[in-house]
């Protein structure tokens, strides 16, 4: 099962991947963002703005089960790969920025932590090993690296301006070919 963001409707419109084929929608509050969704299609978690929380919601009933607050309006989710966490950007506004990441326990929709992190976390995703995430810093132009055993900042790179998105791999990049004449 799909699910798209309508912020407009206030809702996530879900998808038949076999079909290709709208199958319903379900209201989850104003501005939903980035959706994440497990892996056997029962739930899913949104970020919605206004006011700033995750919700999950269960997708065989179509309805928002529970939800959580964060400290500013979410962007970007992820989910680990054991299910049990999701990871929420808490981006803000540009006026207001937001500095945090919440690490949510899936299962009760509390909080584990909240994790300061630059200005504007916006990209999130978890590495190999599971308990390294990076996050995209939009209004500070740096990338955090999350060290999710001590629930704190273990880097912070300087990249270029106002990064949004991230992706991972586990393989270093390939050393650049000696040069010839």
């Amino acid at each position: 099962l799909g699910a798209a963001r309508d912020e407009i409707a206030r809702k996530l419109d879900l998808i038949d991947p076999n079909t290709n084929s709208p199958v319903g929608s379900v209201p989850v509050g104003a501005g939903p963002a980035q959706v994440a969704v497990t892996a056997d299609g029962r739930f899913a978690y949104s970020g919605v703005s206004d006011p700033p929380k995750v919700v999950k919601v269960d997708l065989n009933k179509r309805k928002v089960v529970s939800s959580t607050e964060v400290p500013t309006p979410p962007v970007q989710l992820y989910l680990t790969s054991g299910e049990d966490v999701v990871l929420s950007a808490n981006q803000g506004t540009a006026e207001t920025p937001g500095h945090t990441v919440s690490v949510i326990d899936t299962q009760t929709m509390t909080p584990r932590a909240v994790v300061k992190a630059g200005a504007g976390p916006h990209g999130v995703v978890i590495g190999d090993p599971a308990s390294r995430a990076w996050v995209t810093n939009t209004f500070e132009d740096t990338v955090s690296v999350i060290d999710l055993d001590e629930m704190s900042v273990s880097a912070t790179i300087p990249v270029g301006h106002e990064p949004n998105g991230i992706s991972y791999s586990p393989r270093s990049p390939a050393a650049a070919p000696a040069a010839t004449t």
